[in-house]
């Protein structure tokens, strides 16, 4: 009998792990989990119950939630043995679409009864650790735009978030060093990603992959409105290649500078900074996945 641990975040998905959380508890009973739950009450409360309970006999530890609680988890078990799961419930589901997961409840726990843990990079940016991606420039603050918006779900926020963005955001200069080069950069976007995906589904990096000890990059330079929701339908169909501006690297390490607070997100969650360092850590964090 496994014994897992699940992490619930009550506000993910709007409230939707409240909803949910009987379904999943039948769902776990079926496959003769041995099961707890701790809800969090604050942000990165995440992060404290994951490091608390790593030496505490649980086979696994599994966030239930969005991005930002998968981001929250992860970096309560970096460095540890504990595998970790994903029960998906947030508004983007980006690494769950990743691990081949998606928004599937029952394919979730399939995947903890029935796949043993497997062996996968991490990224680290600075002081934290990273499953998916960092972004900086139009989506760090469309992500911050996301945030704000309480009265709808799905993937209808981040339709907005970007309405909202494209009337505020141009552009912002970045210096930026890797593969023993330096480049400065009039950027728009500028992605490193461990997933394909962001935004709910966004595929900027289409071909990143969980394990080959490399960050895919993708650098959008600016364009006009008109000619980006010409070239929208590309970032979604894992097509970006195909955009005009778009330029895109990979790298074991890099580090990205600008003279004011870049708007960041990480796995979701927005930040500011005007230095980020990054660093690939291949095959250090155990995980459950199908992809």
């Amino acid at each position: 009998m496994k014994r897992i641990l699940v992490i619930q975040n009550p506000n993910a998905g709007r409230g939707a792990t409240l909803k949910l959380r009987p379904k999943l508890e039948k769902l776990l009973n079926l496959r003769n989990f041995d099961f707890k739950f701790e809800l969090t009450n604050a942000p990165k409360h995440a992060i404290e119950i994951a490091k608390s309970n790593i030496e505490n006999g649980f086979d696994s530890i599994v966030a239930f939630g969005g991005d930002g609680t998968v981001h929250e988890v992860v970096n309560g078990l970096a460095g540890s043995d504990v595998a970790f799961g994903v029960i998906p419930c947030g508004t983007g589901n980006d690494y769950a679409r990743a691990i081949g997961v998606k928004s599937s409840m029952k394919k979730a726990v399939q995947c903890l009864a029935e796949r043993e843990p497997e062996l996968i990079d991490l990224g680290k940016v600075n002081d934290r650790y990273f499953i998916n991606a960092v972004g900086i420039g139009f989506d760090g603050v469309a992500t911050e735009e996301s945030a704000k918006i309480t009265k709808v779900k799905g993937s209808l926020v981040y339709l907005i978030a970007v309405v909202k963005t494209l009337k505020k955001f141009k552009s912002i200069k970045l210096e930026v060093e890797m593969n023993g080069t330096k480049q400065t950069m009039n950027t728009f976007l500028f992605e490193v990603s461990k997933g394909p995906t962001v935004g709910g589904g966004l595929a900027l990096n289409p071909d990143a992959k969980q394990d080959d000890g490399q960050f895919r990059i993708c650098h959008l330079a600016p364009m006009s409105i008109p000619a980006l929701l010409k070239d929208f339908p590309k970032l979604k169909n894992g097509k970006i290649d195909d955009a005009k501006t778009v330029t895109r690297f990979h790298a074991k390490n890099l580090t990205v500078k600008c003279e004011i607070p870049m708007p960041i997100h990480i796995d979701g969650e927005y930040v500011e900074e005007k230095e980020l360092r990054f660093e690939i850590l291949p095959k250090s964090f155990r995980v459950h996945r199908f992809a």
